[in-house]
């Protein structure tokens, strides 16, 4: 007579019994039971399209829970890590993987259809390539710039790839000149208070007032026109770079359901003052006005970019900030996890690389150009 096993008995094979690995999947399978017919479908045919890239690869949308959950649970299964190439040549993955640059050909193995980018902006455009480059210097990202290349043309090589990380490079080490302070400007160059702009949705400036109206000339990518880009009356529609740059910034990141953490940038004025810019939707869509609103930079804005001008480690910068608050050694140590000795290390090396002797020349050094910088 044949007996049912419990759930108990079930649950413990013997012996005899073929042991098998935890299931992973059940919660992909949860999901699965409540996905749309469409969305199935298109996960198939994203795991079955990438098998040959992983052996046994149609297997992972039920062993694989994290890969499972990524493919089911995505409202775009197309942007998968195996099936979307663009996550790659995305300048934060760049820096991880420890290159300058990087192209949409050179991540994707000459498949450049695999990387939605691709799909839905490039080819779109017209554009066969993408070249990617972060102006890294001594472990801080100082700028970014990317290049695409129309479709009647080859896309990026070896030999340029190597040409742009070497220009990454001396890049990044100008732009990191470019935050060392400076000596102090006249007052009279300073602002003062915050300067408000309204770009419309055609990027033309509708509305701005003084303070925003000379800021924007000094900015001008042509100073030599003498007049205010978009302004009314002027023949110019063109905004500066650095304002069209936050604008386009706050329309991508902005929109309504995206969730994105407000937009700012730190600027540097040509008279050695460091303003930070914010943009914000007036009228909660990616398609309406855009406000953008420039302020003098706080010593907390400013600050950390100066020790990251400095060569400073990250360690070296949490240190060298922890001193700037007063903070003892032992304090430091126990704040940051490290003895005493580390700490001190830290400091002379701190010393070493912003031409200082002590604290107090160091607190000189940030604080004191650092307020002057910043019109305080």
């Amino acid at each position: 007579m044949k007996t049912r096993p419990n759930a108990a008995s079930a649950s413990r094979p013997g012996p005899s019994a073929t042991t098998r690995p935890p299931d992973r999947s059940a919660p992909a399978a949860r999901k699965r039971k409540g996905q749309t017919v469409s969305t199935a479908a298109v996960a198939r045919r994203c795991v079955t399209r990438r098998a040959s890239h992983r052996p046994g690869g149609a297997r992972w949308l039920t062993a694989g829970g994290s890969r499972a959950s990524a493919i089911i649970s995505s409202s775009r299964p197309s942007r998968c890590a195996r099936c979307d190439s663009s996550g790659r040549t995305r300048f934060a993955a760049i820096r991880a993987a420890g290159r300058l640059a990087d192209t949409v050909h050179r991540a994707t193995r000459g498949h450049p259809e695999r990387s939605v980018r691709y799909r839905e902006l490039l080819s779109g455009h017209h554009f066969v390539d993408e070249l990617r480059i972060n102006f890294d210097h001594h472990g801080g990202r100082w700028g970014s710039a990317a290049l695409m290349r129309e479709r009647d043309q080859q896309p990026y090589g070896a030999d340029e790839l190597r040409l742009a990380a070497r220009a990454a490079r001396a890049i990044g080490t100008a732009l990191s000149r470019y935050a060392l302070p400076t000596p102090a400007t006249a007052a009279a160059t300073k602002m003062d208070g915050p300067a408000v702009a309204v770009i419309s949705a055609a990027g033309r400036l509708t509305a701005a007032d003084p303070a925003a109206e000379a800021l924007l000339a000094e900015l001008a990518d042509d100073p030599r026109s003498g007049a205010l880009p978009g302004s009314r009356g002027s023949a110019r529609t063109t905004l500066p770079t650095a304002i069209t740059t936050i604008v386009e910034q706050a329309r991508g990141r902005l929109g309504p359901g995206r969730g994105g953490a407000p937009v700012r940038a730190r600027l540097r004025r040509a008279s050695g003052q460091w303003l930070t810019l914010h943009a914000s939707l007036l009228e909660g869509r990616p398609d309406g006005a855009i406000a953008v609103v420039a302020r003098p930079a706080t010593p907390a804005e400013v600050i950390p970019l100066t020790l990251m001008a400095h060569r400073l480690t990250p360690r070296e910068q949490e240190v060298a900030l922890a001193a700037l608050r007063g903070r003892s050694t032992r304090e430091i140590a126990a704040e940051l996890f490290l003895s005493p000795v580390t700490v001190q290390d830290h400091l002379k090396a701190v010393f070493d690389k912003t031409g200082v002797r002590s604290r107090r020349e160091l607190v000189a050094l940030l604080m004191t150009r650092t307020l002057a910088e910043a019109g305080l």
